[in-house]
């Protein structure tokens, strides 16, 4: 099989776009910051989902849900006028615990739909 470019070619590719994409993020305005961060935090989310989904055929909403807590408590933090840098682990910390115990189904569901 051929290739398009070999790996390290390839590594070397990715690290100067990288560079290039910071460069241009230190650079540039707010606005232009705001949708590099906007494309950032999809692209971050997509690619978790097609992980999941992609590659093992599971559905889970979870994933999603994680991510809509953090976001919301993150802008009602950043709303209330705390500073990004803090409200940012802070939204961590609010969303976390809901992941600790999501995969704990409710006394009823088990009852239910458990096969033991």
């Amino acid at each position: 099989m051929q290739t398009f470019m070999s790996r390290a070619a390839l590594d070397l590719l990715i690290l100067a776009l990288t560079i290039g994409g910071a460069a241009v993020a230190a650079t540039a305005g707010g606005y232009i910051q705001f949708i590099m961060g906007l494309v950032a935090l999809t692209t971050i989310l997509g690619v978790g989902l097609n992980v999941l989904y992609g590659l093992t055929g599971l559905v889970s909403l979870g994933q999603v849900g994680f991510f809509a807590i953090g976001a919301y408590a993150s802008g009602v933090l950043t709303l209330a006028g705390v500073s990004f840098w803090l409200a940012l682990p802070s939204a961590a910390l609010l969303a976390g615990p809901r992941d600790v115990f999501s995969p704990f189904p409710p006394p009823a569901w088990r009852v239910r739909f458990s096969p033991w």
